[in-house]
């Protein structure tokens, strides 16, 4: 996994090279990064779609025993795809967006779903560089949920969201 997260984030830092004007690409924290993170996505005067990379956590292993592996460490790191639009405003400051975001949580050993719909406030505008805010909803589902219906692990939460846009 982290040999992936590596390649990958080199290949999306490669590709704004070469991208195009309505090309953008940021940094940041929340859905649209997934979680902590890079993105990158195409812009009009109205939407934003984009793909993200990132991660929810990440530690480092403590263990002093060398004959375990609870030195590793752990990671939750994955992709996201979303979709942010601002027609139903007046202003191309204001987004309505969905987000659906895929880690794989290693210290669970599962993978975790997130759909994540919410608002997002562009300050310079939803296709100019600058600096975005945003806040929603979380619907987190757990594909290895339990039997145990006292062992809920389906969560609705709430996200904010914070970057820069390239």
């Amino acid at each position: 996994m982290k040999k992936y997260l590596i390649i990958s984030t080199f290949t999306l830092l490669a590709l704004t090279s070469t991208v195009k004007a309505d090309t953008t690409w940021g940094v940041g924290v929340g859905p649209m990064y997934n979680g902590l993170g890079l993105n990158i996505g195409k812009t009009t005067e109205s939407t934003f779609a984009y793909s993200a990379l990132g991660c929810q956590s990440v530690t480092t292993g403590t263990s002093s025993d060398s004959n375990t592996n609870e030195n590793d460490g752990e990671s939750n790191c994955g992709v996201g795809f979303g979709y942010i639009s601002q027609s139903i405003f007046k202003s191309n400051r204001h987004g309505l967006g969905l987000n659906l975001g895929v880690s794989y949580n290693t210290a669970e050993q599962q993978t975790e779903w997130r759909l994540r719909p919410g608002y997002h406030f562009f300050v310079n505008g939803i296709d100019k560089r600058g600096l975005n805010l945003g806040a929603g909803t979380v619907f987190y589902y757990d594909t290895e949920k339990s039997n145990d219906i006292n062992d809920n692990t389906d969560v609705i939460s709430l996200f904010l969201n914070i970057g820069y846009q390239f």
